[in-house]
Parts: structure tokens; C-alpha cells; sequence
């Protein structure tokens, strides 16, 4: 088996679908970092069933998904399918190819396949168990893993030796047989608790169906004298019936007279209603005309208060406008007045500023005079000075020759000084860094600490997350049990096992919709409280099976349907006749005594409306604490119906005493409903505390995984550490090396400045001697009091010109000011004469206003004169109506006294007929009752039938029907249908004891099983452990060039749980710890380990990122040679960046990133072309 190709498509950075094809040897997978190598490999660990997102570098399942790029959108689905040659039958799949495809969608929905077909997770994961490429998989390694391995616990690495030897599929078995003990202790727990129901259950039973025999007896006494009652009362009713319809007719015709009255009366009644009404019509009207007139002379009202408003507010306008035109006129003449005096000042500034222009001229002619004479001056002063200038060139010469040594004696002795003080500070920095070697081995040292407190923490942590997993264990397997014993009440209950045969039929039939009402059983609706069940139980007895219905009627339609499918009896408690049973008041002094706990209908708990029937049944039951009370309350009170004590003695009236207790669990429906109701309560508990400490797991796993965190950084801080010192070490070596060489420049410097000085002095002689041949009367040549005298008077003259130029600017600047002025002012004199416009106009509108307010105003009083007219001829007309509807009333009320008196006539001779008929529907209805009971009960047809002899029906034989109805009551409930239920009961329980053994035949059956694996489990690991540490060993010394490498046995005693422990010692050093190694040594152990796996079990593939990232050139050479050789018979994907491994590859596939965030593969074929053109 070799893996074919691999397809890629929206996992992580690569967007596009990407196909790579893999043969036989080695393929490199190559690109520059971030451009999405890692992501192959991560695709490989995922599509072979890899969960853990962190394996997977990323915090959560959806972001293995394409999250966009700046040009891309978000994909909503990644899918990756692997391809592999099983053409040697490796996989157990009858295919030659075999296709795997694993997709995620960012719902979060999953979905798997092999060769196309929809399948599980599980399917995929026990496809590839056993062949090397499990979840526990050495054959794929990535940088990252190399810590994982070396640094995981003992017993977690004990997963890569079981996937070596073959063990995952005893430990899949092993967990699948675990599996089905549990389900099996359970149906075996269930099937126990139902056979202890059932055992219970059969004894009752039997006692039943005695107590049916007497039943069948009284039953038929009772039916024999009830027959006889019947027939009497259907002759009575016949009687009295003929009686009722004689008198009935009489009343009848009485009747019709008081009718034909009260229809006259009516038909006057009427006559004048309507009359009433045309005057009320009319009332109405005239009403409404007064409405309409008194709303017009109020809105006529409204309208001329308004107007004279407006003419006021007219008037106070027109007035305020007046006065301000006024105020303009005054405000103009102010503003013609402004202008006069503006032209005055325009006319001043005027002429200063021409004043100021000829003093300007004048002093710009004096300015250029004083120019020309300084220009004359200044050449003559050049023309003295050039002989000098020439006779010191040469001297001048001399001196800045001198000047250069000085300056580069100055700068060798800068340079001297910086030299010495960079010396210094190497001298410095040699110091420091010795005492940051120090430093970082005592940080390196303390780092070392550090790691063994954080591991010794992580261990604690584990063992916590231990001991957590064994609570919840525990906790689970108790909340299985209460679950399985209330799984087996509620079959009970579902079966309605120990119900009469009537109850359950009655239950049944409302259950599939036969009968429609309410109907509850009493033992359903009563709770005991928990102390008192059994005493509730006892007391209620048989009563705990009565059925409660919300009327007599739904009891009747249940009785009927009893009768007529022959289902057995039951008794009907109905809400609408039901009344408590009041205790008497001498028996609430037993209370106060203490000798009774309280009335059992107040121990129990139940819905507000059915509170009746707890008092019904229990209202005057005691319930004693015990036996001794309970007879001290029989022998000194009395008007109790029972007593009952918390253990369950019951007490009769008649002196009887009931008690005992049957073997096993109690077995009534109460005890039965009690036990369920607690079992579901401490099952809800239980599944709390389940949930609470399945809540303190994953904190302790949090912990343990926030421990193994903060290990795993203080095994990096120390690697850091150690490497902080080795950089410590070279930077030392560069300072000294530095100090050296600055040595060796203050010697060359020192040396230079010497020369430096000896060429000065010579310079000095020479100047000295030229200063000396220098004519003394060329030193003073020349005197610039006449250039200096000359240069005075064309300062003078500028500066005159220039207090010039500035007070004509300012005058020109007051003269824009006036003209601003002028022009604000200008804009003003506007402003106003339009406003003074708007005004006048406004005036006359208002004047206008006024003159059409005036008019409208007399219009207004005029109309509210005429409405006032109008109203009075209204109330004329409505006051004659209202005396015309007075009397009509008048009329009408006489009438109606009349009509009142008939209707009580009616209405009494209508109630005697009312009460005759009701008296003869129910002579009728005790006929037809009785013929019914007679028929429905008995069959009895009284219209073919021949009454029987009614002499010896006596009240004596009443009596007895009480007697025998008392008995019969006082039997309660009785299961007609003992017999065959009992039969039910015990093939039941015969085929729950099959079903007993059977399980725990299997029991047994998968005890030994797990032994077997277990065994062969042990074998197998020891096998390949021995053979991997002998692989070990070999891998180690070829890649190290020596040094010793073991594997220990953490529990050599417990091979089924043991870890392993790998202790290594590298050439020319002592044995240390893991962690304690350097990166490369890491990664040559996790190396060495892989490859000894790979010996002992070979996969038909490995998968290796960078794990060469952190070896040495020769390391690497190691590494590439054991890549050859393993190559020669498997097949080897290596993500790297070293030239020496990518030379050993067979196939290229390179990784870019040309759109950001998008990775793109290309063939080994396209770098090759590629490197081929760059060569």
C-alpha cells in the first residue's frame, strides 16, 4: 500500500482545488515560510480522522475552513481527499484503490466518505487502525511534534508503541466489549428489579382471586332482589304519571284565557309606544335645532371677538409704524451730516500725502549722489591693496600649510582620544559580558528549577484529573442504576401491572379515545408525604384504585361501558357529589396529645380541586407513630374510620388489626409511585451532580492542560536560557577580539602624531623667517577713514528715504480707510430708505385691514341678532311637544299596571305547569331509569315481560340489599379478572427468568473476552517494545556517532497501562534529562525514535515537516542518508528548506503564495524548468 495523490480544496490557505500525485522514494515539498507547506501535512492528519484542532494549529473546527483573503471571500466548505494503492489487500476493503474524502461546512456539519460512498468517522478510523497511519500515528512528524513526543507524559507516549505493535484494534475491541458489559449490567439490573416487582405482585395475586369467588356470590343475591325493586318502581311511576297528566289539563286551559287578555294589552302597548316614540322623533329634532342654533350664535360670538382683536391689533400696528418712520427721518438727516464731515477729512489727507511724494524725490536724488561718491572711493582703496595682498600671498601660503598640521596633530589626537575611549569601552563591555555569562547560567540554572516545579505541578494536576474522572465514573455508573430501576417502575407502570381488571380497562379505553372525560386514579393524584407512604398506602387499601371523574354523568358513560364489553368493576369518585369526611372535634384532642401525627388526608400533597377526595377517603384517618399510640386512640376515642401507623398497622372500627410486611420491595401502586417519584428526584440530583462534576473534570483538565502549558514554557525558557548563554559566550569572544584590534590602532596613531609634529616645527622656522624679509611700511599701506566717511552719507540719505516711503504708506492706508467709510455709510443711507419704503407700504395695507374689519364686524352683529330670534321660536315648539309626550307616557303606564298583573297571572299558572311537567319527567325518568337498569343490568325487556310476584318484597328485603351493597363496598375493589391476570404475571416472570440467565451468561462471555484481549494486548506490547528499543538503540548510536539510548518501563508490573520513559546520553556526556538537551539533540532523538518505529512497523507512508529545521550541516547529511534508506522500501513526504535533504528528494512540489493569502503548488517539473533557466 502507497499513497497515490492527494486532493485539496478550501482547508486553510488553499482556496483552490490542488491535486498532488506522489510515486514511490522521496517527495520534497519546498517554498519559502508562510506560504503554506505545513498546511499538506496538516491536510493529511485531517482527512485520516484527526479531532484535535490544536494538532492542527488552529483554536477551533471551522478555521481549518478558507477564511478569505484582501481579494477573496470566505469559502463555506473544506474538503480533502486521500488516495492509496491497496492493491496488496492491506486496507480490509475489497478495493485496489481506495478514496477517502473528509468535508467540513462552516455550520459546522461534517461529512465522510470512502470511494464516494457517505460513511462514519468510526469507519474511517478503523480503515486505517493497525497500518501505521492511526491517530496515534508516528509515521507523520512535524517540528512541532518532535517536543510533543520527547516532552509527553510516559503514558502518553505509550500510544506510538501500541500503533507499532497492533494494539489499537484489541484496545477498540476491549472498549466495544466494555461497551456492551455496561448495557448488559444494566438490562440485568432492570431485569432484576422487575422480577423482585413481579415476585411481590404474585401473591396479591392469588388473594384476589379468592375474594372474586364471594364477590360472584353477593353480586348474584344482590341482582335477584334488585330486579324485584326495580319492577315496583316502574309500576309506581306508571301510576303517578297518569295522576300528573289529569291535573295538567285543567291548568291548561286556565291557561289560554290569561293569554288572550295579555295579548290586548300588548297590542295597546304597542300602539302607544309608537306614538311615544313619534313624539320623542320629534323631541329629538327640536333638540337638535336647538343644538345647531346655539353652536351657530357661538361660533357667530367667537367670529366677532376675533375680528375686533384683529382691528385692535391693526390699529397698534399702524400706530407703532408711524412712529418708527418718524425715527428715519431723524436718522437720515444724521446720516447727511456724517458724509459733509467725511469729505472734509478726505480732502486734508489728500494733500499731505502730495506733500509727502515731493520730500520723497528730493531724497532719492541725494541717495544716489552719496552712491557714486562711495564707488570712487571704494576702487581707489582696491588699487593700494593689491601690492600687499601679493607680497603675503606666499606668507599666507606658508601659514595655512601650517594650519593643515595642526589640524591633523588635532585630529590624531581626537582620534587618539576616541580610540582610548572606545578602548575603554571594549575593556567595559568585556566586564559586562562576563558577568551576563553569569548571569545567564544562573537563569539557565534557575530555568532548570523552574521546569522540574512546573513538571512535578503537572504530574499533581494529572492525578487530580484523575481522581475527578473516577468521581464522575462513579457518579455515572450510580445514576445508571436509579435509571434502570426506574426505567423498570415505569415498564411497571406502562403495563399497569397490579391494577383491577376494571381500572385498567376503564384506563385503557380513555387512553385510545373510547371514552372522553376526566379520569384519574387516586393513587396518581394523592402524594403521600415521604415519612407516612406506607401509612397512606394502608389506609387508602383498595380505595387507591377508584377512578375520580368531574360529574356522575362521566361515572355513568365508564359503568355502561363496563357492563356492556363485561371488563370488570371499578369505583367512580365524582367531583360534583363528592363531600369531605369531617373529623369529629373529640379527635382533634388525640392530636394535642401527641398521640397521632395528624389526619392522613393532610399527609398528602395534591391539586387544590382534588383536595375533596383527600378528605373523602382519608378526612377521618389517624396516623399514629406507633403500635402503642395507635392503641391508646382506639381504646379512648371514638368517630375515627381508621387507624394506621407509620410502619403500617391498620386499626378497624370493629376491633380488627392489620399488619406484616410481604418479602422484598413493597409492591403497592402507591408505594409504587413513591418510590418513583423519589428514584426521578435523586435521579435529577444524581445527573446534577453528575453534570457538576463532569464541570470540575474539565476544570481539571483545563488545570492539567494550563499546567502542561506553563511546563512546556519553562522547558522553552530554559532552552532559551541555555542558548542566551552560548550567545553570551561569542558576544564575549567579539568584544575581546574587538579590544585587540583597538590596541593595535593606538600604537599606529601614536606613531603618526609624532611624525606630525616634528613637520610643524619646520614650518614654523620658515614663516619666521619670511615675516622678518617682509617690508615694514607694506603692513600699513592703507587707512578707511575716507571709504568709512562716504559710506555714512548714503547710510544717512537711505534712511531718510526710507522714514519717508513709511508715513506715506500710512497715509495712503487712513486714505482707503475713509473711502471704506464712505461707502459703509453710502450702504446705510439705502438700508434705511428702503426700510423707510416698507413701511409706508405696510401702513397702507394695515389702513386696509381696518376698513374690512370694520365691515365684517357690523356684518357679525347683525347675524348674531337673527340667530338669537331663531332660538326663541325652538324652545316654543320644544316645550308644546314635550306636554304632548307627557301624556302619552301617562297613557302607557296605566296600560302597562294592567299588563303586569295579567303576566303575574301567567307567570304563576305557567310555573305550575312547569313544575308538573318537571314532576312528570321525573316519574318518567325514574321509569325509564328503572326499565334501563332493568334492561342495561339485568336484560330485562318490561314491555315482553310479566311482572313478578312484588309480595315479598318487604322492607325487610331492602335491608338486605343494603347489607349485601355494604359487603360488597366493604370488599372494595375486586379483581374479577384475577385468574387470568395471575396467569399473565407468571409467564411474564418465567420469561424474565430466562432472560436473567442469558445475560448473565453473556456477562460472563465478555469477561473472558476482555481477559483474552488483555493477554494479548500484554504480548504483543512487550514484543514490540523490545524490538523498538533495540531499533532505538541502533538509530541512536548511527545518527549520534555513539552515546547510549534506552527505553524504561514506568510500570513493568501493569503492561497494560505502563508508560515509557526514554533516557538518552550523547557521545561525551552524562545521561540527563530531555529537556536538558539542546534543539538539535531533540530533534535527532525524535528522529532516531521515528525511525526505529518505522524498522519495527513500517507504515506504508510517513509524512515529515521540517523536522530538519533545527540540525547542523552534518546532522542533516545523517538525517539524508536514513531518508535513502528507509526510501528503498517505503514511501517518504518531507517538507523542508535544507538544500542537502531536497537533494535526496526523487520529486519536487513548491509552495508560493503569488496572491496574498492563497497558497499555489507547482510540479516538480516547473522547478526544474525553473532552475534550469536560472543555470
Amino acid at each position: 500500500m502507497f499513497l497515490k495523490s492527494l486532493t485539496i480544496l478550501g482547508f486553510k490557505s488553499f482556496a483552490d482545488r490542488v491535486r498532488l500525485d506522489f510515486g514511490e522514494g522521496i517527495t520534497a515539498i519546498v517554498g519559502p515560510n508562510g506560504s503554506g507547506k505545513s498546511n499538506i501535512a496538516d491536510a493529511i492528519q485531517w482527512v485520516l480522522g484527526e479531532q484535535n484542532v490544536r494538532t492542527l494549529r488552529a483554536e477551533n473546527s471551522t478555521e481549518v475552513i478558507f477564511a478569505g483573503s484582501a481579494r477573496r471571500k470566505p469559502l463555506g466548505m473544506a474538503e480533502v481527499s486521500l488516495t492509496v494503492d491497496n492493491s496488496d489487500g492491506q486496507l480490509p476493503i475489497d478495493f485496489a484503490e481506495v478514496t477517502v474524502t473528509r468535508r467540513l461546512y462552516r455550520s459546522g456539519e461534517s461529512e465522510y466518505l470512502i470511494n464516494k460512498t457517505p460513511c462514519r468517522l468510526k469507519d474511517i478510523v478503523e480503515l486505517f487502525m493497525d497500518t501505521g497511519l492511526g491517530r496515534a500515528t508516528y509515521a507523520i512528524l512535524t517540528q512541532n511534534e518532535v517536543d510533543v513526543v520527547l516532552s509527553a507524559k510516559p503514558e502518553d507516549r505509550r500510544a506510538l508503541f501500541e500503533e507499532a505493535a497492533g494494539i489499537q484494534k484489541y484496545r477498540h475491541r476491549k472498549r466495544e466489549a466494555l461497551r456492551k458489559l455496561e448495557n448488559t449490567e444494566a438490562n440485568l439490573t432492570r431485569v432484576v428489579d422487575i422480577l423482585a416487582e413481579l415476585e411481590a405482585q404474585r401473591e396479591p395475586l392469588r388473594q384476589q382471586a379468592e375474594v372474586a369467588i364471594r364477590y360472584h356470590q353477593l353480586v348474584s343475591r344482590l341482582r335477584e332482589i334488585e330486579v324485584a325493586a326495580l319492577w315496583a318502581q316502574v309500576l309506581e311511576s306508571e301510576r303517578a304519571r297518569e295522576q300528573t297528566q289529569q291535573e295538567q289539563q285543567v291548568l291548561h286551559r286556565r291557561l289560554l284565557e290569561i293569554n288572550a287578555q295579555l295579548a290586548e294589552c300588548e297590542a295597546l302597548s304597542q300602539k302607544l309606544g309608537e306614538q311615544i316614540a313619534d313624539a320623542e322623533a320629534e323631541l329629538d329634532t327640536l333638540r337638535a335645532l336647538q343644538q345647531a342654533s346655539l353652536t351657530a350664535y357661538e361660533r357667530a360670538e367667537s367670529r366677532r371677538a376675533l375680528i375686533e382683536q384683529r382691528l385692535q391689533n391693526s390699529r397698534d400696528n399702524l400706530r407703532r409704524l408711524q412712529e418708527e418712520l418718524v425715527e428715519n427721518e431723524h436718522r437720515y438727516a444724521e446720516f447727511q451730516q456724517q458724509a459733509q464731515q467725511w469729505q472734509e477729512r478726505r480732502l486734508e489727507l489728500e494733500q499731505r500725502i502730495q506733500d509727502l511724494e515731493q520730500q520723497r524725490e528730493v531724497a532719492r536724488e541725494r541717495l544716489r549722489l552719496a552712491e557714486h561718491a562711495l564707488q570712487q572711493a571704494q576702487q581707489h582703496y582696491v588699487e593700494r591693496t593689491q601690492e600687499v595682498v601679493r607680497a603675503r600671498a606666499y606668507l599666507d601660503g606658508l601659514r595655512l600649510r601650517r594650519t593643515e598640521a595642526e589640524q591633523t596633530i588635532q585630529a590624531l589626537q581626537n582620534r587618539i582620544a576616541e580610540v582610548g575611549q572606545n578602548l575603554r569601552e571594549a575593556e567595559e563591555r568585556v566586564r559586562a559580558a562576563q558577568a551576563h555569562r553569569d548571569k545567564a547560567v544562573a537563569a539557565a540554572e534557575l530555568a532548570l528549577r523552574e521546569a522540574q516545579r512546573y513538571e512535578a505541578e503537572l504530574q499533581q494536576a494529572q492525578a487530580e484529573v484523575q481522581r475527578r474522572r473516577q468521581e464522575v465514573e462513579t457518579r455515572a455508573r450510580e445514576n445508571a442504576r436509579l435509571s434502570a430501576r426506574l426505567q423498570a417502575l415505569l415498564e411497571s407502570e406502562a403495563a399497569q401491572e397490579g391494577l383491577f381488571g376494571g381500572v385498567r380497562a376503564v384506563l385503557d379505553a380513555v387512553s385510545r379515545g373510547q371514552m372522553t372525560g376526566t379520569y384519574l386514579l387516586v393513587a396518581d393524584v394523592l402524594q403521600p408525604l415521604e415519612p407516612y407512604v406506607t401509612a397512606i398506602e394502608v389506609a387508602l387499601g383498595a380505595s387507591a384504585q377508584d377512578i375520580i371523574t368531574a360529574t356522575e354523568e362521566e361515572a355513568r358513560l365508564a359503568i355502561e361501558w363496563l357492563k356492556q364489553h363485561a371488563r370488570g368493576r371499578a369505583t367512580f369518585l365524582p367531583l360534583n357529589l363528592l363531600r369531605p369526611s369531617e373529623p369529629s372535634p373529640s379527635l382533634q384532642q388525640c392530636l394535642h396529645e401527641g398521640l397521632a401525627i395528624g389526619f392522613a388526608g393532610d399527609l398528602v400533597e395534591c391539586a387544590p380541586e382534588l383536595r375533596v377526595v383527600a378528605q373523602y377517603l382519608l378526612g377521618r384517618v389517624l396516623v399514629a407513630p406507633d403500635f402503642d399510640s395507635a392503641v391508646q386512640i382506639v381504646r379512648r376515642y371514638s368517630g375515627w374510620s381508621k387507624v394506621v401507623t407509620v410502619d403500617g398497622e391498620l386499626f378497624l372500627p370493629g376491633g380488627a388489626i392489620t399488619g406484616g410486611k410481604m418479602p422484598g420491595r413493597a409492591t403497592g401502586i402507591v408505594s409504587r409511585k413513591a418510590e418513583r417519584s423519589r428514584l426521578e428526584r435523586e435521579l435529577r440530583a444524581g445527573e446534577e451532580e453528575e453534570q457538576r462534576l463532569r464541570k470540575q473534570l474539565q476544570e481539571a483538565e483545563q488545570s492539567a492542560e494550563t499546567a502542561r502549558h506553563r511546563w512546556q514554557e519553562a522547558r522553552k525558557g530554559q532552552e532559551q536560557a541555555q542558548q542566551r548563554v552560548m550567545q553570551v559566550e561569542s558576544a564575549l569572544q567579539a568584544v575581546a577580539q574587538e579590544q585587540t584590534v583597538l590596541q593595535q590602532q593606538m600604537h599606529s596613531l601614536e606613531q603618526e602624531q609624532t611624525e606630525q609634529a616634528k613637520r610643524l616645527y619646520e614650518l614654523d622656522n620658515e614663516i619666521l623667517e619670511l615675516e622678518e624679509r617682509l617690508p615694514s611700511d607694506t603692513r600699513q599701506v592703507f587707512s578707511p577713514e575716507e571709504v568709512s566717511r562716504y559710506r555714512q552719507q548714503r547710510d544717512e540719505a537711505a534712511a531718510q528715504l526710507q522714514e519717508l516711503e513709511v508715513t506715506l504708506g500710512r497715509l495712503t492706508e487712513q486714505q482707503h480707510a475713509l473711502e471704506h467709510e464712505r461707502e459703509s455709510l453710502a450702504q446705510r443711507q439705502r438700508d434705511l430708505h428702503q426700510q423707510t419704503q416698507n413701511r409706508q407700504a405696510r401702513i397702507a395695507e394695515l389702513e386696509a385691514q381696518i376698513a374690512q374689519g370694520e365691515k365684517a364686524l357690523e356684518q357679525t352683529l347683525e347675524e348674531l341678532q337673527r340667530i338669537a330670534q331663531q332660538r326663541e321660536q325652538i324652545e316654543k315648539d320644544f316645550l308644546a311637544q314635550r306636554e304632548v309626550r307627557q301624556n302619552l307616557l301617562q297613557q302607557n303606564l296605566e296600560n302597562g299596571e294592567r299588563l303586569k298583573d295579567l303576566a303575574a297571572q301567567q307567570s304563576a299558572l305557567a310555573q305550575q305547569a312547569h313544575e308538573m311537567e318537571l314532576a312528570l319527567a321525573r316519574i318518567e325518568m325514574q321509569r325509564t331509569q328503572a326499565v334501563a337498569r332493568l334492561w342495561e343490568e339485568y336484560e330485562v325487556d318490561v314491555s315482553q315481560e310479566t311482572p313478578p310476584d312484588l309480595s315479598q318484597f318487604t322492607p325487610e328485603t331492602a335491608s338486605e340489599i343494603n347489607r349485601l351493597r355494604r359487603e360488597i363496598r366493604q370488599m372494595g375493589n375486586v379483581n374479577t379478572g384475577a385468574a387470568e391476570e395471575y396467569q399473565r404475571l407468571t409467564e411474564r416472570y418465567e420469561f424474565l427468568q430466562k432472560q436473567r440467565t442469558d445475560l448473565e451468561a453473556a456477562r460472563e462471555d465478555i469477561l473472558q473476552a476482555i481477559q483474552e484481549i488483555d493477554a494479548s494486548t500484554r504480548d504483543l506490547f512487550l514484543q514490540t517494545f523490545g524490538a523498538v528499543q533495540q531499533a532505538f538503540q541502533e538509530v541512536f548510536t548511527r545518527l549520534f556517532g555513539g552515546g547510549k539510548a534506552e527505553l524504561e518501563l514506568t510500570q513493568p508490573h501493569n503492561l497494560l497501562e505502563t508508560g515509557v520513559e526514554i533516557l538518552v546520553q550523547p557521545p561525551g556526556k552524562r545521561r540527563q534529562n530531555l529537556v536538558l538537551l539542546s534543539g538539535g539533540e531533540r530533534a535527532l532523538v525524535a528522529i532516531a525514535l521515528m525511525f526505529a518505529f518505522l524498522q519495527v512497523k513500517p507504515s506504508p507512508f510517513c509524512v515529515l515537516d521540517e523536522v530538519d529545521a533545527a540540525l547542523d550541516g552534518a546532522n542533516v547529511e545523517k538525517f539524508a542518508e536514513m531518508l535513502r534508506d528507509y526510501a528503498r522500501h517505503s514511501q517518504v513526504i518531507i517538507i523542508t528548506h535544507n538544500p542537502v535533504t531536497m537533494e535526496c528528494a526523487d520529486v519536487w512540489y513548491g509552495v508560493t503564495m503569488q496572491e496574498q493569502g492563497v497558497s499555489r503548488v507547482i510540479s516538480y517539473r516547473a522547478l526544474r524548468e525553473a532552475a534550469a533557466a536560472v543555470s
